[in-house]
């Protein structure tokens, strides 16, 4: 990921966080962002 992949991506996702009412919302959207970056999301 390029340094401006990065803060594209983290302003869409502070974006995102902000539209979320519920919790199960938040987990459901970091579980999905883990897979696409390959990571453990149970480790984390």
């Amino acid at each position: 990921m390029q340094e401006n992949d990065f803060f594209t991506w983290r302003r869409a996702m502070l974006l995102r966080f902000q539209e979320m009412a519920a919790a199960e919302d938040v987990y459901t959207e970091l579980q999905y962002q883990t897979q696409r970056l390959e990571f453990d999301y149970y480790a984390l």
